[in-house]
């Protein structure tokens, strides 16, 4: 496995750090750069954005980072997790979903009790995947995407439709609501967050909840996680969060995958799926 880490780059100050013919153009005023994490230069990278964002401004606006396997690697993998897509604009709060707020975690406010259906409107989904992440943390997949579990004999997660408040009854096309099992993964600790592509434990540490139910902002390694059952369910989420409450979006679970419930949506060519290798740990080492 190689790690690549994706900056969108401030054309005005890009010179500082790069040369001019590295990278990709995206407009005038940002360029791609795409590094490896372990490149000499992240030294200086750091310093500078520090240097810019002290008066206002930013090396780079953002980031991506990426993991890529060798076919051997991912052949041994027992679990995936699923990457989280860029959750799309809508919420369940907008369309009338009801939720408890009472039992949410009075610091991070994570961990909120939906009641009743999960109601959205139609109009927001994307045409084009299977899969989708709804800024109020729900996971959302279409009827392929039940029935490419269900061919495989997916243990684990359950599916509520949704509630489509507007549509007439019949004529919408089904999706549905991941909703975990009782068997929730943990994330163990050798999992890293951290707010920006780099470490920065002072400015991480102030998305970490005291109370642990979220851990950090950005998952920045790949996934380590245990389980207290001893056989691992093939659909489930984590326990705990990573994320920040803001407006609409709220702190998101990690969607964890088994080989068998991987390959059976990938033969099933779902939209939409992005993922890459888990680590289940003993739960001593987590």
């Amino acid at each position: 496995m190689h790690e690549r880490l994706e900056l969108r780059v401030n054309e005005d100050f890009a010179y500082r750090i790069f040369s001019p013919s590295e990278g990709v153009r995206l407009g005038d005023r940002v360029r791609k750069i795409t590094i490896s994490p372990s490149d000499e230069r992240v030294g200086a990278i750091l310093a500078f954005q520090s240097e810019l964002q002290s008066h206002g401004q930013a090396l780079y606006f953002g980031w991506n980072r990426r993991r890529f396997y060798l076919p051997d690697e991912l052949a041994s993998a027992a679990f995936f997790v699923v990457n989280n897509p860029p959750s799309h604009r809508f919420s369940g709060d907008e369309s009338g979903t009801a939720y408890d707020e009472s039992i949410a975690c009075p610091i991070c406010g994570a961990g909120r009790e939906q009641i009743g259906p999960l109601r959205l409107r139609l109009a927001q989904l994307p045409r084009v995947k299977d899969i989708v992440h709804a800024s109020t943390s729900e996971w959302i997949v279409s009827a392929r995407f039940v029935e490419a579990l269900r061919a495989v004999g997916e243990t684990g997660a359950r599916f509520e439709p949704i509630d489509f408040r507007r549509g007439r009854k019949g004529a919408n096309p089904t999706w549905y609501q991941l909703l975990p099992s009782e068997r929730l993964a943990r994330i163990a600790s050798r999992t890293q967050l951290g707010v920006g592509p780099f470490p920065a434990p002072a400015r991480d540490a102030e998305y970490v909840c005291p109370l642990g139910d979220t851990l950090g902002l950005n998952r920045l390694s790949e996934l380590h996680f245990s389980l207290e059952e001893e056989s691992a369910p093939d659909v489930t989420l984590t326990r705990e969060y990573i994320g920040a409450r803001r407006g609409l979006f709220t702190p998101r679970r990690e969607l964890v995958l088994t080989r068998k419930a991987r390959d059976g949506l990938i033969a099933a060519d779902i939209r939409g799926l992005d993922t890459e290798v888990a680590h289940l740990v003993s739960t001593d080492a987590a």
